[in-house]
């Protein structure tokens, strides 16, 4: 919205096609709309309310003009006062104007974070719903959401737990995919040229952003994930739990092959293990809740005849489980 049009408006000067342009940008938001009723109040204010001139550009120097004669022909000291308050407005209202149009045409003001932590950062939204951030990643949101929808943007991994409302839905921007909901719980990881999604709590849908035609829904314990390679979905049912350790700190195992612990304990530690002899038919079922690897490792040394060393890429796993 330019300033011409906005003083046009204000001085009631706009044509058919310029008065409902300007309706349509105030009925937007209800931002729009106390923006223009300020402008109005203090338009009024400046005894400018009834319209001045046809042409826009030179109505401010006859608002002045009109002001100073408002001026001389007054001689009692509180009316000079108002006088000079009236010439300040005149002066300042269309620099007011224009702050006003800049500041609102942005929109609300986007909010950037990046987990730099190596604990998981909660990030609270404006509707009251709860991010979860993993390390190093990347999450943008407005201050103020919008009339009609919740629009997020991440990169990295992250765990929704989404407030519902049926008549703004949730989306979130990643990658090459957005993810709709009205109240869910749901994780999201984007990668780059890949995008996967596990869904906790409610039901999602999981489509590609310039064709929402290509999309899965998703429901509670299943998972998707999308190439931007192939622009395809992939879908599988029964998630685990362990997929958001990051999150609650706790690996679960039910009769599990130690290749499998080792794999998920390599993943959750950022520890490289090397298995160097044969434990495919070895299997362990056991909780591990926050607590430290080499208290992991305690454990599985009680279960079975293992021997696992610190090693210079990391750890080394040799025995047996007979």
């Amino acid at each position: 919205m330019n300033n011409e049009l906005i003083t046009k408006y204000l001085s009631n000067e706009c044509s058919d096609s310029e008065l409902e342009e300007v309706q349509s940008w105030i009925a937007e938001s209800a931002d729009h709309a106390k923006a223009v009723k300020n402008l109005q109040d203090l338009w009024e204010a400046s005894g400018t309310s009834e319209s001045i001139s046809t042409d826009t550009k030179s109505a401010w120097g006859k608002l002045s003009n009109s002001l100073k004669q408002k001026k001389a022909a007054s001689f009692q000291p509180e009316r000079k006062k108002e006088s000079n308050w009236l010439k300040y407005a005149a002066t300042i209202l269309p620099l007011i104007i224009g702050a006003f149009m800049l500041f609102y045409s942005k929109g609300p003001k986007t909010i950037s974070l990046t987990n730099d932590g190596i604990e998981p950062m909660q990030v609270w939204l404006p509707d009251s719903s709860l991010i979860w951030l993993r390390t190093n990643a990347s999450f943008e949101y407005p201050e103020v959401f919008a009339d009609n929808e919740r629009r997020v943007k991440l990169q990295g991994e992250g765990y929704f737990d989404i407030q519902p409302d049926k008549k703004n839905p949730f989306i979130v921007q990643s990658g090459e995919t957005e993810i709709r909901v009205l109240g869910t719980e749901f994780n999201l990881k984007v990668m780059s040229g890949r995008s996967e999604v596990a869904v906790y709590e409610g039901s999602v849908l999981f489509y590609e952003s310039q064709n929402i035609d290509n999309s899965e829904t998703l429901r509670v314990n299943q998972k998707a994930s999308y190439s931007s390679s192939s622009q395809e979905f992939q879908k599988q049912e029964n998630i685990s739990i362990n997929e958001i350790a990051w999150k609650t700190g706790i690996l679960s195992f039910e009769e599990d092959s130690y290749s499998t612990v080792f794999d998920e304990l390599e993943k959750y530690y950022s520890q490289k293990i090397e298995i160097k002899d044969d434990l495919t038919d070895c299997y362990i079922t056991t909780v591990f809740d926050n607590i430290q690897l080499e208290d992991c490792f305690e454990i599985i040394r009680a279960v079975n005849d293992l021997t696992i060393e610190k090693v210079s890429s990391g750890y080394r796993v040799s025995g047996s489980c007979d």
